[in-house]
């Protein structure tokens, strides 16, 4: 029995929920969080285990973002790929995803704290499973059919998201690049929202 979007989504925000209810009590180590984190909760050592570079675990761990896609072109039928709709549809989708591997990896101060394995191994995975199941149904699912007003409005949503997690994101470099530890960032949506580059890319999550 085929289990439907809806319930898989359920499923999955189900599972997230568990799982930051009962490992995770205490501020996440993360930005202002690391420094009153209780560092022996399973979290906290995670984020520290076998260290890697900022700059090194984001660019590889969102690698996959990019070959997926011409794996997906290569070796899956692509039935759709040619018409308009569903090409542009996966050029911006790509273009999101080339942005944060190889643009806004190349300026991550490195001053930024460092990585987990762990937590790179997870974003790896994560990345792997969202963007093949992205790339695979715009090319192979997604009849030209299926772009209805519903779905345009979406695309414009995204690309809003886009935009302002770009924005974000070069705020909260230039304060790393300052070199003096965590700072509050200010200005834009960080006014109403404590990570608005981690909120726009649910908007831009097909």
């Amino acid at each position: 029995m085929k289990m439907s979007k809806v319930t898989t989504l359920i499923a999955l925000a189900t599972l997230c929920f568990v799982s930051l209810r009962f490992l995770q009590d205490d501020p996440f180590p993360y930005g202002k969080g690391k420094e009153i984190a209780n560092k022996t909760t399973l979290l906290s050592r995670a984020t520290e285990f076998l260290p890697i570079s900022a700059k090194s675990a984001w660019r590889y761990s969102f690698m996959p973002t990019i070959i997926i896609p011409i794996l997906v072109l290569l070796f899956t039928p692509a039935r759709y790929i040619f018409y308009p709709k569903n090409a542009i549809a996966f050029g911006i989708t790509f273009f999101h995803c080339f942005y944060p591997t190889i643009l806004y990896s190349s300026k991550i101060s490195r001053h930024a704290h460092p990585i987990g394995i762990l937590v790179f191994l997870a974003i790896f995975v994560v990345n792997v499973v969202h963007k093949f199941y992205v790339f695979h149904g715009i090319a192979n699912v997604l009849t030209p059919e299926s772009f209805t007003l519903p779905v345009c409005c979406g695309a414009v949503i995204s690309a809003f998201g886009v935009a302002v997690n770009h924005y974000h994101d070069a705020i909260l470099t230039a304060l790393r690049d300052e070199g003096k530890g965590y700072q509050i960032p200010m200005g834009g949506l960080f006014t109403w929202i404590s990570c608005p580059n981690y909120y726009n890319p649910l908007l831009v999550a097909p």
